[in-house]
């Protein structure tokens, strides 16, 4: 489950000056957006996933969830949605760090050639 698969997932990869991944920063999101001029936004559920470049996985803002609940800043079922949306990612990145890890260079390699193409301009 990849970002282009799940509109709830929302992948930041934390790169190294030596353009080594050092970690995943997955965001759980209600929806994803995009404003009319281009500005990827989310409607941010507050549970994250960190996954760490040796396969280590933490759910992290717990809390935070389950204070949006309570104040009614989300309903029950985006509670839900979070967590499910959390756990099906968890058990799908379980062990395959390496696809992770080329699902993240891909896009980061068509970064870079965006950024080089922008300073020829």
């Amino acid at each position: 489950m990849y970002p282009d698969d799940n509109p709830n997932i929302v992948v930041t990869a934390n790169i190294s000056p030596e353009d080594e991944i050092t970690q995943w920063y997955i965001d759980i999101a209600k929806e994803r957006h995009t404003s009319p001029e281009g500005i990827p936004y989310i409607d941010d559920l507050y549970l994250d996933v960190i996954v760490s470049i040796d396969g280590n996985i933490k759910m992290i803002d717990q809390n935070e969830l389950k204070e949006a609940l309570d104040s009614g800043d989300i309903t029950n079922d985006d509670f839900v949605l979070a967590y499910r949306v959390a756990n099906e990612f968890i058990r799908s990145v379980l062990g395959k760090e390496e696809e992770l890890k080329e699902f993240t260079m891909k896009y980061f390699k068509i970064l870079c050639e965006a950024e080089k193409e922008a300073e020829k301009s």
